[in-house]
């Protein structure tokens, strides 16, 4: 999670919650201990104590909105950021003693286009996904030697899933309090704190038989809403265990 970064620098390049104590390549030891909600929220509070002058480097993902995205020091003015094109890094010498860094990244929802007129939907570094709450059942295995737990699952949607998406409709809800501890297990079903709202249609698009998996969604000339279109919320993709993260577009 920590690396060093030259003769007299440490960067926190894996975001996330996490700390570490360590020396430069110098010989300065520091202590740098990191609290966020990242990936889910965008605020990183850093408390560092430094026995000798040094550069603390964060990470600048390249989703970043960095006219908006800015950092302080010992709650001085925001300055907004302005990372190395080279590794993505942004550098802030800071000197003997204790300080306390403070840390916030701006980003926009981006709707990434896959292959048939189909787009992902990503905010931040999470991939959202349209979850289907399936209902779970399983037996044992019938695959010639399989260990006697061996189990074969199956999961249901209890949600329509044959949707269509307005890629224009989107909209982001973060977290309501930066502060709040997550849930746990934070990738638990249902466990979802952020969630983008979008607007979406049932198309003609029928499982195949007789495995009944979705194939390649209708071409886009051929796709019809079936009903009104109504609004659903995709949560990130490690919260839903069957899910739908490829989704057709429809204006």
């Amino acid at each position: 999670m920590f690396v060093r970064l030259g003769a007299d620098g440490i960067a926190h390049a894996l975001l996330g919650p996490g700390s570490v104590q360590t020396t430069t390549k110098s010989g300065s030891r520091v202590k740098i201990t990191c609290d966020t909600g990242y990936p889910f929220g965008k605020v990183f509070w850093y408390s560092i104590e430094a026995e000798g002058d040094f550069v603390f480097h964060v990470r600048v993902p390249k989703w970043a909105n960095t006219d908006r995205s800015w950092i302080s020091v010992d709650g001085g003015p925001r300055h907004p950021l302005s990372p190395n094109t080279n590794d993505g890094m942004q550098g802030l010498r800071l000197s003997t003693g204790k300080h306390v860094v403070m840390y916030s990244l701006d980003t926009e929802i981006r709707v990434v286009p896959r292959a048939n007129n189909t787009v992902s939907i990503y905010h931040g570094a999470l991939l959202y996904a349209v979850p289907l709450n399936p209902e779970v059942t399983y037996t044992q295995s019938t695959y010639p030697n399989a260990p006697p737990l061996a189990r074969e699952y199956t999961m249901t949607p209890r949600k329509k899933w044959n949707l269509a998406i307005d890629p224009s409709s989107l909209r982001f809800k973060g977290l309501s309090d930066p502060h709040a501890p997550l849930p746990k297990p934070v990738w638990g079903e249902g466990n979802s704190v952020t969630t983008i709202a979008a607007r979406v249609c049932q198309i003609k698009w029928e499982l195949t038989e007789p495995r009944g998996h979705a194939p390649n969604p209708p071409r886009g000339s051929d796709r019809e809403c079936v009903g009104e279109p109504f609004t659903v919320e995709l949560v990130p993709y490690g919260t839903a265990k069957l899910h739908m993260a490829e989704l057709p577009v429809m204006q």
